[in-house]
């Protein structure tokens, strides 16, 4: 089965997102481009010529924002879920 594409339009603005590693961004590309994986963003800005992008401020002090790929995100209410799900197996064990 494959694995659903998510688009802007599964997305909002203000929107909290956690930045994770993705198979085409790796910890290293993403330093290059100011952004710290584990680390929480608001989405500030969609745009549907960029179908497959959310925007994001950086962590540069300068940038007002860039549209990166949405595989490099995931929500942070489903990041909080998981967390405690492993929490709670480690503790049961």
């Amino acid at each position: 089965m494959d694995k659903i594409k998510l688009t802007y339009e599964d997305f909002e603005i203000g929107q909290k997102v956690v930045c994770c590693e993705s198979e085409t961004y790796d910890k290293e590309q993403l330093y290059d481009i100011w952004m710290t994986v584990g680390k929480t963003y608001t989405i500030i800005d969609l745009d549907f010529h960029f179908w497959d992008k959310i925007c994001v401020k950086t962590d540069n002090k300068s940038s007002h924002g860039t549209f990166l790929p949405i595989e490099c995100f995931v929500d942070a209410a489903e990041m909080i879920r998981i967390t405690r799900e492993k929490k709670l197996k480690r503790i049961c064990k």
